[in-house]
């Protein structure tokens, strides 16, 4: 159920930032990681929530599809970045390119839903 989905999401969320912490890395990229991985939760409990009220229109649409799924898919990249010890510039632009993939995702999740027979009310 919804509940345990969230506990286990928490749980993994949570994984990732123990995994941080022992890490053999320096500490200033232990903190770009821990910063961004907090941003990530933060943005996807916030997509989640909005996404729970159903809201009507194109606008909250894509506010709830950034929120949920940008953040989430981009810090991926940006910790692959990170720890490849990429460039600043780098490190945004496989964000932003993971951000972008993430977006792609819900979306065609979302048109695979509309079109079921009936319509999955998920979309």
């Amino acid at each position: 159920g919804g509940g345990a989905a969230a506990n286990i999401s928490n749980a993994f969320q949570f994984a990732a930032f123990r995994m941080i912490t022992g890490m053999p890395i320096d500490a200033d990229r232990k903190g770009k990681l821990a910063a961004r991985f907090a941003e990530m939760g933060l943005s996807t409990v916030y997509g989640q929530a909005l996404d729970s009220r159903n809201l009507p229109g194109e606008e909250d649409y894509w506010r709830v599809l950034r929120a949920k799924n940008f953040t989430y898919f981009g810090t991926g990249m940006y910790a692959g970045a990170v720890l490849g010890c990429a460039s600043a510039e780098v490190e945004e632009q496989l964000f932003q390119l993971g951000g972008l993939t993430g977006e792609a995702i819900q979306l065609h999740d979302d048109i695979k839903d509309a079109f079921e027979t009936p319509a999955n009310p998920d979309w």
